[in-house]
């Protein structure tokens, strides 16, 4: 064989390599990609049990000790909070809300809190005035009764645009509400009262309200207005 034919052998040879080579990391990077999507999208799936979900429950005490599932504190009207409860993620929320406000703020999308926090008193105090205005069956489709708010959490906040008014359903219709809607999940927030769902949460459609349960279960509740109770299998 003479020298110009070996090089052309040899140049076919390595152009096979580079081809086959690149078509290994093409497939094995997909490949990685598809197991990505499918662990987030078959969350619940890994987790059952004769085909059925399992969770980590844990024990209730009405007054002394709120419900956890699977390391998620549930607040709701069945499941209330004891006085003086202190979440230990509180610090946690509030770094995933700044990041999200900043880059928020980035897409010219002015997102405000405007109300965060409540302790048990301040809730109380607040359902008195709206029982009084609007008579407490009407107000408990709004507002929750002391130690059934999940702003004593400290992981559950309201928002607001620019304009810093009190929430209301103005809001739903603005590009920040819009903008949470498509992008809190990725922050570790959900919609905690979707449209439609008020004979499962007990409250009225909120476009504001948003709920911090980290990324690890956010990431379940894309655009699927999923509520809390659904999601953990709590009747």
């Amino acid at each position: 064989m003479n020298g110009g034919r070996k090089m052309r052998v040899l140049v076919i040879a390595l152009s096979v390599a580079v081809v086959l080579v690149s078509s290994f990391n093409i497939v094995n990077s997909f490949n990685k990609e598809e197991k990505q999507n499918t662990n987030i999208l078959n969350y619940h799936e890994d987790n059952t049990k004769n085909g059925e979900k399992t969770h980590d429950v844990g024990e209730y005490i009405e007054g002394k000790k709120p419900l956890y599932v699977d390391g998620i504190v549930v607040v709701n009207k069945d499941y209330c909070l004891p006085k003086d409860y202190k979440s230990d993620k509180e610090k946690e929320a509030l770094a995933a809300i700044d990041k999200m406000t900043k880059d928020a703020k980035h897409e010219d999308v002015n997102l405000n809190i405007r109300s965060g926090y409540r302790s048990y008193k301040t809730q109380e105090n607040l359902f008195n005035l709206y029982a009084n205005r609007d008579g407490k069956e009407d107000a408990s489709t709004y507002s929750a009764k002391p130690g059934q708010s999940e702003h004593q959490t400290g992981l559950a906040y309201d928002f607001t645009d620019a304009s810093l008014k009190s929430v209301g359903n103005w809001f739903d219709d603005t590009k920040e509400a819009k903008w949470l809607y498509e992008n809190a999940y990725k922050y570790g927030f959900i919609l905690r009262y979707p449209p439609g769902k008020t004979n499962i949460t007990g409250y009225i459609y909120e476009s504001w309200h948003y709920r911090y349960v980290g990324t690890e279960h956010s990431n379940n509740f894309i655009m699927n207005c999923l509520t809390l109770e659904e999601y953990l299998g709590i009747n």
